[in-house]
């Protein structure tokens, strides 16, 4: 298979990447990891055309007519548009409905098989933060970052869930931090979503 790509042209290539892109984007369409994209509808204007034969001007409205009527239609249907836009979007997690998530987090990891009896979670705002024993201050900071990244993929899978469930806007999980019992930071996400060993 190696030995035909090299014998391919470039623009062979180029035609078989873009294609491989076109599919691997419609399955992502399909299984809802792109964002949905909305195309607004081409608008079209209607011209009158000038004719020899002289018809009838009582039978068709004047121009001017048509063209402020379409614009009339243009504009409800920019409102329904707007209106039904923002029914369909999600509002992100509040402060009130944290409980509600670190309790589902909580049983879901327990579903799981983890035993978070020495862990503790709680809330600062739309803030998830989560306490580990100050043991784990001595582990690796290998260890730590696989363990931070691995409770970070947990969360978001779980907020996934909770967030269709309680119809919330699934794309913005709260942040996540990891503490020790002593109140000292393990692990922070930052803002590229991507977690950060605190321990040296």
């Amino acid at each position: 298979m190696l030995s035909k790509w090299k014998t391919l042209k470039r623009w062979q290539k180029w035609a078989i990447v873009l294609v491989c892109l076109a599919v691997l984007g419609k399955v992502f369409e399909l299984t809802g990891l792109a964002p949905k994209t909305e195309t607004e509808p081409v608008k079209t204007v209607q011209t009158a055309s000038s004719s020899s034969k002289a018809k009838p001007k009582a039978s068709k409205p004047s121009s001017s007519a048509k063209a402020s009527s379409s614009k009339s239609e243009e504009r409800t249907s920019k409102e329904s548009s707007s209106e039904s836009s923002s029914e369909d979007k999600l509002k992100d997690i509040t402060e009130g409905q944290m409980g509600s998530f670190i309790d589902y987090f909580k049983q879901d990891l327990t579903d799981k098989g983890l035993d978070i009896s020495t862990y503790s979670f709680y809330n600062r705002s739309t803030i998830l933060y989560m306490t580990v024993p100050n043991e784990y201050k001595t582990y690796s900071k290998a260890d730590l970052q696989n363990f931070a990244d691995g409770m970070l993929a947990k969360e978001h899978e779980a907020f996934n869930v909770w967030a269709a469930i309680n119809n919330v806007n699934y794309e913005r999980y709260p942040m996540f931090h990891i503490k020790t019992d002593d109140g000292n930071a393990l692990a922070s996400q930052k803002l590229n979503g991507t977690m950060e060993v605190k321990v040296k």
